[in-house]
Formats: C-alpha cells, sequence, structure tokens
C-alpha cells in the first residue's frame, strides 16, 4: 500500500502495529483490508479531539478562575475553534466516500465479510462526525463562558468606576476634596 503524507501517518503505525499482533490480517480480501485501514484512519481524528477537549475543559476553568484575562483566553479559544473546524471539514469533505462504500452498490461478497466491515466503518464514521460536532459545541459554550465572564468584569469596572464618581461628588460637596465649601446665602 502506497500513501503520500508529509510525515509517517500515525494511524498506519496503529495499523502496522494490529498486524504484527493478528497474522490473520493478511488474509483479508480488498474491501476489508481497506475498511480496517480506514477504520484507524477515523479513529486517529476522533482521538486528535482529545487534547482539544481537555483544553477546552482547562480554559473553562481559567476562565472562571481570571476573568480579567478575556483576550488571552479568546486567543486560546479561537485556536482550539480553527482546529476542531479543521477536522471538521475534513471529515465533511469524506462523508460521501464513506457512504457510497457502505452502500450495497460497493459490497463484494467475499468470504471475510465485507459488507458487514464496511457498514460498521460508516458508522464508527458517522460517530466520529458526532464527536467533532460535540468538541465544536464545547468551544461555542467555552465562548458563551467567556463572553458572560467579560460582561460580568466589565459591569464590575462600570460599577467601580460609578462608585468612584459618586465619592468625588460627595467629597466636593461637602467639602473633604480640598476645597473649602461656601456656605451658600438662603434667600
Amino acid at each position: 500500500m502506497y500513501t503520500v503524507h508529509a510525515g509517517p501517518p500515525g494511524f498506519l503505525e496503529a495499523f502496522r502495529a494490529q498486524l504484527e499482533a493478528h497474522t490473520r490480517l493478511g488474509e483479508l480480501g480488498a474491501a476489508a483490508f481497506l475498511a480496517v485501514v480506514l477504520g484507524h484512519y477515523v479513529e486517529a481524528y476522533r482521538r486528535s479531539l482529545e487534547p482539544i477537549e481537555d483544553l477546552l475543559d482547562r480554559l473553562d476553568e481559567r476562565i472562571l478562575q481570571a476573568p480579567a484575562e478575556g483576550r488571552r483566553h479568546l486567543k486560546t479559544l479561537t485556536a482550539l475553534r480553527h482546529q476542531v473546524g479543521a477536522v471538521r471539514r475534513i471529515l465533511s469533505r469524506h462523508r460521501p466516500v464513506y457512504v457510497a462504500l457502505a452502500s450495497p452498490e460497493f459490497t463484494v461478497f467475499e468470504d471475510d465479510q465485507p459488507e458487514e466491515r464496511l457498514t460498521r466503518l460508516l458508522h464508527n464514521f458517522e460517530h466520529t462526525q458526532e464527536v467533532v460536532e460535540q468538541a465544536r459545541d464545547a468551544a461555542l459554550g467555552t465562548f458563551d463562558l467567556l463572553m458572560s465572564s467579560t460582561r460580568q468584569c466589565t459591569n464590575k469596572e462600570h460599577a467601580q468606576q460609578d462608585s468612584a464618581a459618586r465619592a468625588r461628588c460627595l467629597q466636593v460637596r461637602t467639602g473633604r476634596a480640598g476645597h473649602p465649601v461656601r456656605s451658600v446665602p438662603s434667600a
């Protein structure tokens, strides 16, 4: 099997390890072999989301602990959202292929039952797409949390500024601002 990649594809390393552990894998027909290889490919995308989900969880905690650092949080969140979006776009472009592989027109009846493997592959692919959507929803939830936290900080700052302005006005009225208050003659 030949592929073109910038570096060694991790999913093929997992497949190679499985080949060494299960020597009967070499007995598969072409369609079943394809289903096994693509199964590793899909699983690699699912695993690529795990660190993103962990980072989103930690970002949620940081937003709640240090809401004033909204700009920094926003940069991190934007980068995570771009990563999820990239996986989502790749999987969306591949969906027609996985659907076609599981269709009855593609099925080749052999001893290793590739139709079952290809149908299972489609289910795994669809599950991976759901996981990507959940990661996207988590990123949007984190964004909502960040906006809410930022709004709270902004409101708190405005309240503090208003309090300080009221205190200055009160000081001027009572003569505590360093200026003597002159009594105004009554009419």
